[in-house]
């Protein structure tokens, strides 16, 4: 017994470890690739020009270089880590809860989950993580019973807080009501609490935004003197050429547009099939329905903010982890990793072959070519 309990201890250190020195290296990899939007986008801060914006970890940033010396990127560095591990570690417990062979790694590794954060540099770079986060723990709070008394009080204080760190989060609100509904803790009361830790926040900062023209002076400034030399199109230098809609930009790159329309049908097929030869026990009809619902409630940001991926992406990642939460309890019966029949061996392939021939883009294009294929390719174009 002491032997298995420390082999199962060694197997929890290095998991973590691994998962540690995935962040970092993440983070490290992102900051020289792209840091133009995704890194400079935590640097938004309300030292510049006062509550209006999602400001909150940058304002921290300056704080700290401010008053203390410490760059800005170091801090910048830790947030990001901090969110990273904190996501991973959530899902790693929600996983070994779980009975769960390589289909699920498969599924985990398909196009619009976990693959695109690996295989795409901005992708989770930015603040979306700190939502990825937000909803893991809070469906592992549900998925363990413990959403209630402190975990409940402090899932709702980073509920709200959370808006101040990027305000586009009150578009995914319905994801937690669907988790409440779906693990039966749906009530009058959590749907009015659930809805004002989010939007309460939201509307102090539309208010105290009218009429304000946010400059970046002072942030480019502090950049400067913290060493940080941002790409050319960074967030800093992106000017706006419309208001809130973003009408004209849709209308111009509409073809492009619709092709996100192929990586979007391609995994709801995935996520049809999963859900059939792993037997989860949800009700189909329903679970695509609901997904349907909160992918309607988040269209705003499509017009409001052009990042279309980015919000495609956001709606699987958060549907798809509400799935996983819904998978077979871990039970005392030894289950083989690669006990298979013949459909999970086809799922593995498509899977495979999807996300080795193409990736779906965060800004305007639809589609492209996948990392592992352009990395092939490289070799044969020579």
């Amino acid at each position: 017994m002491h032997i298995l309990l420390e082999k199962q201890n060694i197997k929890k250190i290095v998991i973590l470890l691994s998962i540690i020195v995935f962040c970092a290296l993440k983070i490290f990899l992102t900051y020289f690739d792209t840091n133009g939007f995704s890194f400079a986008d935590w640097l938004i801060n309300y030292q510049e020009d006062g509550f209006t914006r999602r400001g909150l970890l940058g304002t921290i940033a300056v704080f700290l270089f401010q008053k203390i010396g410490i760059k800005l990127q170091y801090t910048v560095f830790f947030f990001q880590f901090i969110t990273h591990f904190l996501f991973f570690y959530f899902l790693y417990k929600i996983l070994i809860l779980k009975k769960i062979n390589a289909v699920d790694f498969a599924f985990l590794l398909s196009p619009l989950f976990l693959w695109l954060f690996f295989s795409d540099m901005a992708t989770g770079a930015r603040k979306d993580g700190v939502l990825w986060f937000l909803y893991v723990f809070f469906l592992y709070l549900l998925l363990k019973e413990k959403f209630s008394g402190f975990y409940k009080i402090a899932f709702y204080f980073l509920a709200f807080v959370s808006v101040f760190i990027h305000e586009s989060f009150v578009f995914f609100v319905p994801y937690f009501l669907v988790a409440l509904y779906l693990y039966k803790r749906i009530s009058i009361k959590e749907i009015i609490l659930m809805f004002a830790v989010f939007y309460i926040p939201a509307v102090i900062i539309f208010l105290s935004g009218v009429g304000v023209e946010i400059g970046h002076t002072k942030t480019l400034t502090w950049i400067k003197q913290s060493g940080i030399v941002l790409q050319k199109e960074n967030i800093f230098a992106w000017k706006e050429d419309e208001g809130l809609i973003k009408t004209k930009m849709v209308v111009k790159h509409w073809r492009n547009l619709l092709l996100y329309f192929v990586p979007i049908t391609l995994q709801l097929l995935y996520i049809y099939y999963y859900i059939k030869i792993k037997g989860i026990n949800v009700n189909v009809k329903k679970f695509f329905f609901l997904f349907l619902i909160c992918f309607l409630c988040s269209l705003p940001l499509f017009v409001i903010a052009i990042d279309w991926g980015r919000w495609v992406y956001t709606n699987f990642l958060l549907s798809s982890l509400l799935l996983i939460s819904f998978l077979q309890p871990k039970d005392d019966e030894k289950v083989s990793f690669f006990d298979l029949n013949i459909r999970d061996y086809i799922f593995i392939a498509v899977i495979l072959f999807a996300s080795f021939s193409y990736r779906m883009p965060m800004f305007f294009i639809g589609i492209k070519m996948g990392l592992p294929l352009r990395f092939f390719l490289n070799f044969i174009d020579v």
